[in-house]
Parts: structure tokens; sequence; C-alpha cells
């Protein structure tokens, strides 16, 4: 099927071909609390039934990155959750991650729009714009569309749990383990502020017990040094998690204990979902871990 363009209030106005809106709103994080969220003008409020949407990012490097979808809602109440999930859930999608890490590169904007719940028309429109600028290889898509939703990339291939673990069993040097120390009466960590300011990454707590080591492998989009200031909190009171095991281990063993860093240069575009799953996984055949899940959800359940 065909989508004329046309301005009219009762008709689809379809993608143009360079799939351009004809308003970009951009993305900004709010100082102090964090909050992502797009800078709308009133003029948004138009947008109020089904349509289809592009956000695009644009890296420090020049290059642009995509991605498409559609919402039968508000435009505005859509884009609101995109940068929700982006805040609180970045582990979600590679869209969510990247708007997280960044979300001053991205701009997003409207590219066709529908008077009424023409799902057979929605779809269509999105599947083209999808395949008109290749954004599963060269942008955010992970599928076709007309399926609606954002999802995670397949874990196939090169990506693939199994064989980042494979890649890690041929060699995986050691991280280098920084020691949790006493610091006016109160344990803290000892990373350089080099590392400790660093966002999305993947980290290890790990106990050595001789020659025996147990690792916690998780993931924060936070600084590091947030993400362990509130491990040490939580071990300090352990009333919010009484069978946790790292936070006991934290409180009655801080000279057993250190911090670690995991280098993940070796898995380029590797979604961190993928590679936190791998390093359970990996550490979980040559070591022991104090994770229950299998990781990759973002979840803290800890073995009790």
């Amino acid at each position: 099927m065909s989508i004329q363009v046309s301005t009219s209030p009762s008709s689809p106005q379809s993608p143009g071909s360079a799939l351009t809106p004809k308003r970009d709103y951009p993305l900004s994080r709010s100082p102090g609390s964090n909050k992502i969220r797009a800078l709308f003008t009133p003029g948004v409020s138009k947008y109020q039934g089904p349509s289809v949407y592009r956000f695009k990012q644009r890296t420090k490097t020049g290059k642009e990155f995509r991605y498409v979808g559609k919402t039968v809602r508000s435009f505005k109440t859509r884009i609101r959750e995109h940068c929700s999930v982006a805040k609180h859930h970045p582990k979600q999608s590679s869209l969510a991650a990247a708007i997280h890490d960044g979300p001053e590169g991205f701009v997003v904007g409207v590219i066709a729009v529908f008077p009424k719940k023409d799902d057979r028309s929605l779809s269509q429109a999105e599947r083209r714009c999808i395949q008109k600028k290749n954004t599963i290889a060269q942008g955010f898509n992970s599928r076709n569309g007309g399926g609606g939703g954002v999802s995670q990339p397949k874990e196939k291939g090169s990506g693939s749990v199994e064989k980042v673990v494979e890649i890690l069993r041929k060699g995986f040097e050691p991280p280098k383990e920084y020691p949790f120390t006493y610091r006016k009466g109160r344990l803290s960590h000892t990373l350089p502020r080099t590392l400790s300011s660093k966002r999305s990454q993947l980290y290890a707590i790990i106990r050595t017990i001789a020659s025996k080591k147990i690792y916690y492998i998780g993931y924060t989009s936070t600084e590091l040094r947030k993400r362990i200031s509130s491990h040490l909190s939580h071990s300090r009171s352990l009333r919010k998690a009484p069978n946790n095991r790292v936070y006991k281990d934290l409180a009655q063993h801080p000279k057993q204990m250190s911090f670690a860093v995991l280098d993940t240069s070796l898995f380029p575009g590797v979604p961190v979902s993928v590679l936190e799953k791998a390093f359970i996984q990996y550490y979980r055949e040559t070591a022991e871990v104090y994770n229950k899940t299998q990781g990759g959800n973002g979840g803290w359940r800890v073995c009790e």
C-alpha cells in the first residue's frame, strides 16, 4: 500500500524521502536529578494520535545512528517512556543504553502521522522507514518493525553468551583488584578517580580466601563510585538485605574483599546484558560466584 503525503489533518502524512521530521526535539539530562527528558515545545501537543517517530544520534566523530518506532498514543507520552527506561533500565535495549550514556547527542521527531488507529498502515510505514535507513544494521532497531516495542539485540553469532565465554576461556587476563580500606572509621574503596567517575561499567566484587576467589558480577549505569557507595551503605545496615552474602562478607571480612572493573574492550558492540551473563558463566566455571541469577536483567540477587 502506498501512503500519500498530505498536510490535511484527515489524511496520514507519510515519511519523506530523507526521513526528516518537520521538527526535532533535543534530549537533555537535568542537572542534579539526572532525569532524562526531551525539550518539547508547545507545538508537540498536535501529535496526539498514531504516529511513526525517529530518534537520531550524532556521535562526537560525526557518525549518525537512528531508531524508528511507532505509537498509537501521543508522541509526547511515548518519548517520555523511552527517557524513563533510559534512566532507570538502560540494559533493556541498545537504544536505552545509548540515551542513558549521552542524551545530549540525541534528537527525536515525528516522521509520519495517522488520523486513526490504522495499525496496518502504521506498521507498514514503520517498516518502510526502518528499511530505508537500514536502522537494524546501522542503528538501534533490532527487528523489521510492525510488532511494536523495543527488543533486545539477538544473542547469536559473535555477540552470543557462548561466544563471549569461549573467548574468555582462551586467556582472559584477571582484572586489577582494588582493596577496600577504612577511612574515618568507614569502609571505603581505593579506586583511582579516573575509574571511579566512569559510567556504564561491568564490575566485580571479589572475596579472596587463600587461593580461592568468590565473585559478584554487576553492571552500573551510574558512576562507579556511587554504585560502590551504595553497596557499602547496605553492608553497614543489613536490615534491608539480611541474607545478602556480599553485604555480609563486606561487613565481616573487609580485608578479604576487593573491587575490580572488568575489561570489555574485546567485545565491541556486544550488549552489556550479554556480557554480564557471559562473565557470570565464566566465573561460575573457573571459580565461585555470589550471583544467584544468570544476569542480564538488572536484578540484584545473591546466593543466600
